[in-house]
């Protein structure tokens, strides 16, 4: 052997030899000769299983605060500070997923607020998803690779992630997350099922290289970009934090081993991912994850986590009835069965661990990615949804992966193995199987056509979900339907008396049918529960104002302002105080900055032109008042302000005009009433 061929050999890995199902190495036999039809059939069962959000898919609940109610989308300034600022309370977003709402903006200009579109994009990256699924198992040689990638793409229990507008984040960082593995499995030269250069190196087998000093320099570029695509990842959803430990796992899987080399090359995702990952609970803790109702004990915790697993595998296994929310569990350490719940899991990796030798390091491998992956959602950390339920579908759309792969290798091993003859019974339980996925997928995607439909379909599945009730009577109420949203808010109340929330919701209705006193109890109640709920401070404002109590009105005006500076509707009405005063300047304050948080607030600009037109400003004043008409046209006050102003610069036609539609409006506006009266007067006597 020459000294050429010496040095050659020593930068080889020796492939390891197939093992039983899960092992290192998988026969080559299961890849797909077709890759772009396989990848074109994903796609296309993807995009068919949800047409129905596709078609008539709308905005439901969180896209008010991700797009429809989401000022930060519509302007070039709303783009700087998603990425400058950090938070909602400093004016950000509410978390700090800068590349998700970076997306969300691009959406917003080119569809503004009609859903085909975000729907539509939301599908397709899902689908992408699915095929670097089936490009990763590829790789790595897993049997049934592309049956897998077909189940992750129209199971239904994915429905929540793909449907529902605000979880672009879970598509998006998925993609990046998917991404990045991929190219690190390129950098580690993963060959897969690739075509490998004739020598020595040769094999039919995967090859998996584990010695990084030994890379070629054409790999480190793959390296970096996975670090890149990574940062993404954890820029549009930091439950993407996982990828590093994966990465270690997958090596260990493949290799039985995890040397300092491949351990030191993951630390800077490591601490990317553990950077991202404070941030994240740290605004988790300002948005509300916080106090009584996410205390556990630490043994309580651990039974909460076992149950969590479970109810996710579960859910892969039998997806039967998938709920928007589902009910939230009593955990106690005092109930014995919920001991079982852990300890199962712990057997489980104990006896898959002990059978390593015997059936591959796969199965523990898959158990490990979804139990890993689920880690931030198991309860041990504080997350705002489990305030109202511990588990949601949504939160399992990577760790679904585990399972999903091992079930499809498993099937794969047994219907595919010489001499079983199950290859045909195999593909048609197979079709069986997508077809039911599919049909399933279809349907869970027809409630996300609104959010009163998921709202309806949630309480008849979980019929004591407080939160549901107060969102459907939210809805109910907006559409002027008081009586009907009245029997939710009680509903909610008499489930969850402490939520105060509903509290808040329920006294708007109740000021709305003229019992001001009831509502002001509920407001009361409402600031009880949660003393920095700025919504309450400012609906108890408003309802101490109708009764004339200004004072006290504007002292929960100021309170709202502090906990919440941009809150445009409360500077609106304490604006609306202060001119009363005779405090003309800070009421011209308190109007501007109501209409830069919210240019569109039409009452902000009628009282705007109301307090210049004061000060002899009336060109001004007719530009607000104008405007204000122009966003609600049936404000009476501003057509009868308007007149008042054209009258003053002389024009009585057009003044006479608005008289008669703010009376139009108003039959009974006693000041349209008697100003109509008076200019006509002076237009029949010539002035």
């Amino acid at each position: 052997m020459s000294a050429n061929q010496k040095r050659q050999n020593r930068h080889i890995n020796t492939p390891k030899k197939i093992a039983p199902l899960g092992g290192n190495n998988f026969p080559r036999r299961t890849i797909p000769a077709w890759p772009w039809l396989a990848a074109a059939s994903l796609l296309v069962i993807t995009v068919l299983a949800y047409l129905p959000a596709i078609r008539t898919g709308g905005f439901i609940w969180d896209d008010d605060a991700y797009v429809t109610g989401n000022l930060l989308l519509r302007s070039l300034q709303g783009l700087h500070d998603i990425w400058s600022k950090v938070g909602g309370l400093r004016g950000g977003t509410l978390q700090y997923y800068p590349l998700t709402f970076s997306v969300l903006w691009a959406e917003y200009h080119l569809f503004e607020l009609q859903p085909l579109g975000y729907h539509l994009l939301n599908v397709l990256l899902h689908a992408l998803n699915a095929v670097l699924v089936w490009q990763i198992l590829r790789r790595l040689c897993v049997p049934g690779a592309l049956m897998a990638a077909a189940v992750f793409a129209i199971h239904p229990v994915c429905v929540e992630s793909v449907a529902w507008v605000t979880e672009l984040k879970n598509v998006l960082s998925g993609l990046f997350y998917l991404s990045a593995l991929l190219c690190y499995l390129r950098f580690l030269n993963v060959w897969g099922p690739e075509p490998q250069p004739a020598g020595p190196t040769s094999s039919r087998n995967a090859v998996l290289n584990t010695a990084p000093a030994e890379v070629s320099n054409r790999y480190w570029p793959f390296y970096f970009l996975s670090i890149f695509l990574f940062l993404c990842a954890l820029a549009s959803k930091t439950v993407t934090a996982s990828l590093p430990a994966v990465i270690l796992l997958i090596i260990w899987w493949k290799t039985g081993r995890v040397g300092w080399k491949n351990i030191l090359l993951t630390v800077p995702m490591f601490i990317l991912g553990a950077g991202s990952g404070l941030l994240t609970s740290h605004l988790e803790k300002t948005i509300g994850a916080s106090g009584n109702e996410w205390f556990l004990l630490p043994v309580e915790h651990l039974l909460l986590a076992g149950r969590i697993l479970w109810f996710y595998a579960g859910k892969l296994i039998w997806p039967g009835e998938l709920i928007f929310i589902y009910p939230r569990w009593e955990v106690s350490q005092a109930v014995w069965w919920q001991y079982l719940f852990p300890l199962a899991a712990i057997a489980l990796i104990a006896a898959l661990w002990m059978a390593r030798k015997k059936i591959g390091r796969g199965p523990l491998t898959a158990t490990l990615f979804f139990a890993g992956t689920l880690v931030p959602v198991l309860g041990f950390l504080n997350v705002y949804p489990m305030r109202y339920s511990y588990v949601a579908d949504h939160f399992q759309y990577l760790a679904s992966l585990g399972p999903i792969a091992l079930l499809a290798a498993g099937a794969a091993r047994i219907c595919l193995r010489p001499g079983a003859g199950l290859a045909k019974p195999a593909i048609s339980a197979a079709g069986m199987i997508l077809l039911t996925l599919g049909w399933l997928t279809w349907r869970q995607s027809g409630i996300y056509k609104n959010a009163d439909q998921i709202w309806i379909d949630t309480i008849k599945k979980n019929p004591s979900c407080w939160m549901a009730h107060n969102n459907f009577g939210l809805s109910l109420a907006g559409q002027g339907r008081e009586q009907e949203a009245e029997v939710h808010y009680q509903e909610a109340v008499r489930i969850k008396p402490d939520f105060a929330e509903v509290h808040n919701n329920y006294g708007i209705i109740l000021v709305a049918q003229g019992k001001v006193e009831e509502a002001i109890t509920h407001y009361r109640e409402a600031v009880r529960l949660n003393a920095d709920m700025a919504d309450a401070h400012g609906n108890w404002g408003s309802a101490l104002g109708g009764q004339g109590k200004t004072e006290e009105a504007a002292a929960h005006y100021h309170e709202a302002l502090r906990l919440k500076p941009d809150f445009p509707d409360v500077h609106n009405n304490l604006g609306f105080i202060l001119a009363g005063k005779g405090k003309t300047e800070e009421a011209i304050t308190h109007y501007r900055e109501a209409l830069r948080v919210k240019p569109e607030l039409a009452e902000a600009h009628g009282n705007l032109g109301s307090a210049l037109a004061g000060q002899g400003k009336v060109e001004e004043a007719i530009t607000h008042y104008r405007e204000a008409l122009r966003l609600k046209p049936n404000l009476a006050n501003a057509h009868n302000a308007l007149g008042i102003a054209l009258v003053t610069l002389g024009r009585h036609a057009e003044a006479i005009q608005h008289f008669r539609d703010a009376l139009q409006i108003a039959p009974n506006h006693a000041d349209a009433e008697r100003n109509l009266r008076i200019v006509s007067n002076l237009n029949r006597n010539g002035r």
